[in-house]
């Protein structure tokens, strides 16, 4: 076995490289596969797989730096198809398809026959060799940019804004990673003219963490952003309860169901009151701040009510542990009242069909504040405005204390709070008096792209592990 000599690593490495291309060019039942173990705890049959290639053959892009955890054996990528055999029964499997880093391991038993396998690295990135166990080889940044590059790869989303009825059919939730029990799911929630993408930095360097990818999956929220925030609360519940159904037969142990009870929510600007909405109580109490008359009482149809229900009838979700807010305009913002912003929120269309015939009779019977919001389009930018009522709204409803609240803030270096802020969120709008902590970081709104607040959110994860 190698026993640290740089030659020797060279060679060990060629040869394994050469075992990879012999197995892709022959479907993995060639001459390459002899001694080839496609079975075992954590480990990879690659036959699974679409592609498997060298993760040095990925080009890096769209993440500030390569992640890779140096070790034993050849660091791969393997990618599958959103139809794969390999993800049927993954509940949340994004349409680009899904890599996860492995790495070729070839040993040799104590008659000296070579036997080679993939390790699935995100579960298991030790592996016992010559009777000790030797860190693997591993590159968990390769992964991430071949799913952007094979995805749409954009970070601001302007036809999710505009035309959200259009972009329902791909709203939803989707995972990083195959579903694993042993970890606790960490919920990415974007904010406004976002997607997905804007967590690839703050995911880049959480893998890093070895703590961290032991204990937690992270899932993405994608939602029409010019939805109103009550919309998209909605259908995140119904996407958290959706997995919770399909995971169930896969949640068998007491451990499992923990985590599964114990998610953590991470929501961006306006993802943190779409967040914030998750762990709080709608109902009668809520919608008496925007009318008079019972929602029993509306004279409206059956299908408008039972929406108008979806949106402001719920509990607190019993399945979460923590929320973690990042530059969230909890009271608004100051650019939502300027022109542009009034321009750009008269494009944006009404995206509640169910509810549009009847938004005359509804502003009728809604409370004089709250009407403004309501006469003109109701959506994401007009909700967002600083001091609008249906913000007071969601700060009043009653939130489960059991869940415990963070807020990570910009301040763009200035030192100034609680006069200040990130540019787009004032501090004394992203401060929320309920948090359990408060980190301020000297960046602007992308706060949660800026590595002090990626290392905050690490940190807060680090701290549920000792719950």
């Amino acid at each position: 076995m190698l026993r640290g000599n740089e030659t020797d690593a060279l060679v060990y490495r060629a040869a394994l490289r050469r075992l990879v291309r012999l197995g892709e060019k022959s479907d993995w039942s060639g001459p390459g596969s002899d001694g080839l173990v496609r079975t075992g705890r954590d480990v990879l049959d690659p036959a699974a797989a679409d592609t498997i290639v060298p993760a040095d053959q990925v080009e890096i892009g769209g993440v500030p730096q390569r992640v890779r955890q140096a070790g034993l054996g050849l660091p791969c990528v393997a990618w599958f198809r959103a139809d794969a055999q390999f993800l049927r029964g993954e509940p949340g499997v994004p349409p680009a398809g899904m890599a996860i880093p492995v790495t070729a391991l070839l040993t040799f038993d104590d008659d000296g026959r070579a036997q080679w396998r993939f390790v699935r690295t995100m579960q298991r990135d030790r592996w016992p060799v010559a009777g000790r166990e030797r860190q693997l080889a591993a590159d968990f940044s390769a992964p991430l940019a071949m799913i952007i590059a094979k995805g749409t790869n954009r970070s601001f989303d302007l036809v999710s804004l505009f035309r959200p009825e259009e972009n329902m059919e791909r709203a939803g939730l989707y995972q990083f990673q195959p579903f694993d029990p042993d970890k606790t799911p960490v919920v990415f929630v974007h904010g406004l003219m976002s997607r997905p993408e804007t967590w690839r930095i703050a995911v880049n360097q959480l893998v890093a963490d070895p703590e961290i990818r032991r204990n937690f999956q992270f899932w993405f929220m994608l939602y029409p952003t010019g939805l109103p925030v009550w919309k998209s609360a909605a259908h995140l519940r119904s996407e958290l309860d959706r997995f919770n159904g399909e995971l169930a037969t896969r949640v068998t142990t007491r451990g499992a169901r923990a985590r599964m009870r114990g998610k953590v929510l991470v929501g961006h600007s306006m993802g943190g009151l779409v967040s914030s909405l998750q762990v709080r109580e709608g109902g009668e109490s809520l919608w008496a701040r925007f009318s008079k008359v019972p929602i029993a009482e509306l004279p409206i149809s059956e299908p408008a009510r039972r929406k108008i229900e979806e949106l402001m009838v719920f509990e607190p979700r019993t399945d979460v542990s923590r929320v973690v807010f990042a530059g969230v305009p909890h009271r608004g913002s100051p650019l939502a009242l300027r022109a542009g912003a009034r321009f750009f929120a008269a494009q944006v269309r009404f995206a509640l069909p169910e509810i549009q015939s009847y938004r005359d009779l509804l502003i009728s019977k809604a409370h004089a504040e709250v009407r403004r919001d309501l006469e003109e389009p109701a959506n994401s930018i007009r909700f967002l405005r600083e001091n609008s009522p249906l913000l007071e709204a969601i700060l009043a409803a009653p939130r489960d204390p059991r869940v415990k609240l963070h807020s990570i803030i910009g301040d763009r270096g200035r030192n100034d709070a609680p006069d200040g802020g990130d540019g787009i969120v004032p501090f004394r709008s992203a401060h929320y008096p309920g948090a359990v902590s408060e980190k301020i970081v000297p960046s602007g709104h992308d706060v949660h792209q800026h590595p002090d607040g990626v290392r905050e959110i690490a940190r807060i994860l680090r701290e549920g592990l000792g719950n």
